[in-house]
């Protein structure tokens, strides 16, 4: 036996999860649904996450009200919450799998593992979020572990069961998410039962299980009467298909799911490794935790002999079945399981299942028990190396939300409240447009726990589809939303237009500068006639361009960076424009073209083209306005405008050179 070998398994376990989700933890933040959690929380404190909560999964809620308040409001501290608690549900399985099969320790060493490493789920750093998923499994998969052990020691199990019930109580009432785990207990009774004969085993079976039975009808009626369906309506799988039609829709969307969450989801490693950007280092880093933690994990885990094909027939017959009944919910909801953000949530349910069937799959088809490891070894360390890569993802995600946060807040120190933020779908950014009203009121509305929101958020094309809430972009038309702790109230008059294109500079839309900006996302230039910076947008700062932000905020993206950058200073010269200072837009041109950073679009010189016409620099605004039209010849509709506007509002045009930059970009 190798000295890793020595190593008690929880310890090992959580090297592993150190490895696949621990390294990056001080660089990752807020993403997603995190970030209502987190501001609610903040904000409006237990009372507001009760009411958030009040009409999806309450008593879900409830973990929230326990854990935010120790927590706080630190994405380092969540981080390691999520990182924690993931360790916990690998922990929980690992018993369970020992109850089990207490002679194969190496199979629930794996079977626990592969679990807490699962490549088909990739939401990891959503820990605010998911930690409490994993709270939740981790009970219900200890629920089992009580039950199981009941059953074994029937004299002594009664307390067990009890607390078994208690457990399945709060899981079932919590989230849907593992109500198929529940519907398991019954096989596992049944494997923990002594030798007993067939009608013997089913009564005793029924006896032990019928508890729970009621249960899970008391949730059903809860469920179904009581709170309701707001979310995800399970009537949806019906349609006006023939009856057999929809059955045979229904069964290939079952196997299919089964297959890619048992199965396929095991390549997806591979998969990333093959389209990943190698040149960075930590695509390097990530190729190279396959053959370090595989190794490692061989070292340390250790090889039992046995009847590897008939027990490892029995282990993957279990992980099908956990597969087929974890996956019910998500058929229910019409749901469909893929590999991409955000559909990859729903393979949670499904992780205890697929990692019990690939090691019994392992258990019936490898024979050796070295060869056994290695494969074993080798899945977790191409999962460790996915999961890491994964939070690399995330990692450049908050990377960007800090830029698009900071320099908002640069072109925009103070906002009007109703005013709102309309966007496209941020490629790249896990967030949607609910992501973003929290953080857009802690910005400009820091600790305002009032009735009715300042400030919301919408993505285009999303929210101008028929029946949304910006169906019609018209002046005047009232906006109303319901964001559960507040309402938003306001009108189309105010609305401000963003365009964030990392690593291109945040851009505030203005109809009249922006009207020819080429390749707008779709939707945006049906409400740039909308966007009002001039009314929105005051500076209020006193010279002090990070003023309107909380002190909450800066503890979430760091402290404010030097002033080195060129979006700094075009954040500024845009500011600067709309208050019509001209001399001020030219100044900070000049000390943005002397700076090692540099433009990361062509449209990003051209209001300091404007500004150098304005203030009489003819010569160099030319000079800006043919590299500008070198570098893309599709900004000549932005720059003749420029022109235009200059002819018409120049102190002292330059006829010559009027002539000549009208001559070149309005052709």
């Amino acid at each position: 036996m190798s000295r890793l070998a020595r190593i008690p398994f929880p310890i090992t376990l959580f090297a592993a999860c150190i490895a696949a989700y621990g390294l990056l933890v001080p660089s990752l933040g807020y993403y997603w649904d995190g970030w209502p959690f987190a501001w609610i929380a903040e904000t409006y404190g237990n009372p507001g996450l009760a009411q958030y909560f009040s009409t999806n999964r309450p008593v879900w809620g409830w973990l929230y009200q326990l854990t935010t308040p120790l927590i706080g409001s630190s994405p380092l501290a969540w981080q390691v919450f999520g990182v924690i608690t993931r360790w916990f549900t690998g922990l929980a399985l690992w018993a369970l799998a020992k109850r089990l099969w207490p002679e194969r320790e190496d199979t629930a060493g794996w079977v626990a593992m592969l679990f807490v490493l699962y490549p088909g789920f990739a939401q990891a750093p959503i820990a605010n979020m998911y930690g409490h998923f994993y709270i939740v499994l981790a009970l219900a998969l200890a629920s089992l572990w009580l039950h199981v052990g009941a059953v074994q020691n029937m004299q002594r199990g009664l307390p067990a069961l009890l607390a078994s019930l208690v457990l399945a109580a709060y899981c079932l009432f919590a989230t849907e998410y593992f109500f198929g785990l529940e519907l398991l207990r019954p096989a596992l009774i049944i494997l923990a039962l002594p030798p007993m004969p067939g009608r013997a085993r089913l009564k005793q079976t029924l006896q032990l299980w019928w508890p729970f039975v009621v249960l899970i009808f008391v949730y059903i009626y809860w469920r179904v009467f009581i709170l309701g369906f707001h979310t995800y309506d399970p009537t949806t799988i019906a349609t006006s298909a023939p009856p057999v039609v929809t059955l045979l829709n229904l069964g290939r969307a079952v196997v299919r799911s089964i297959f890619l969450s048992g199965l396929a989801a095991w390549s997806v490693p591979v998969q990333a490794l093959l389209v990943a950007d190698w040149a960075s280092r930590l695509t390097w880093l990530a190729a190279f935790l396959v053959p370090a933690a595989g190794l490692g994990l061989f070292a340390a885990m250790r090889n039992n002999e046995g009847d590897g094909k008939r027990f490892g027939s029995q282990v993957a017959g279990l992980g099908l079945g956990a597969l087929f009944l974890s996956g019910l919910p998500v058929w229910a909801a019409g749901l469909p399981i893929r590999f991409d953000f955000p559909n990859d949530r729903l393979t949670l349910p499904m992780m205890a299942g697929a990692s019990v069937l690939v090691v019994g799959l392992g258990e019936a088809l490898l024979r050796s028990a070295v060869a056994r490891r290695a494969a074993f070894a080798l899945l977790a360390g191409l999962a460790i190396s996915f999961q890491f890569y994964t939070g690399v993802q995330y990692r450049q995600d908050w990377k960007y939300q800090g830029s698009f946060f900071r320099q908002l807040a640069w072109r925009a120190p103070a906002v009007e409240p109703g005013t709102i933020f309309v966007l496209h779908e941020l490629e790249g950014l896990h967030l949607t447009d609910n992501s973003l009203v929290g953080p857009l009121n802690w910005l400009y509305a820091p600790g305002a726990a009032t009735d009715t929101l300042s400030y919301y958020a919408a993505y285009l094309p999303l929210r101008n589809q028929p029946g949304s809430f910006l169906a019609r972009l018209e002046p005047g038309r009232p906006i109303h939303n319901d964001f559960l702790v507040a309402r938003f109230e306001g009108t189309t008059d105010r609305m401000l237009v963003l365009l964030f294109l990392p690593p291109g500079c945040l851009r505030v839309l203005h109809p009249l500068y922006d009207a020819d900006y080429p390749h707008l996302p779709d939707g945006l230039r049906a409400a740039l006639a909308l966007s009002d910076p001039d009314a929105l947008i005051q500076d209020d700062t006193g010279g002090k361009p990070n003023s309107a932000w909380s002190p909450t905020i800066l503890t979430l993206f760091g402290e404010e960076p030097a002033h080195d950058t060129w979006c700094w200073h075009f954040q500024q010269a845009d500011l600067a424009r709309q208050q019509g200072d001209w001399a001020a837009v030219a100044a900070l041109g000049d000390a943005a073209f002397g700076l090692d950073d540099s433009p990361n679009h062509a449209t990003e010189r051209v209001l300091f083209i404007e500004g150098y016409a304005m203030t009489g620099r003819w010569s160099r605004a030319e000079d800006l306005t043919r590299q500008t039209l070198d570098i893309n010849p599709l900004t000549a509709a932005m720059l003749c405008a420029v022109w235009q506007r200059v002819q018409s509002s120049a102190a002292a045009p330059d006829a010559a050179t009027l002539e000549a930059m009208l001559a070149l970009t309005c052709e």
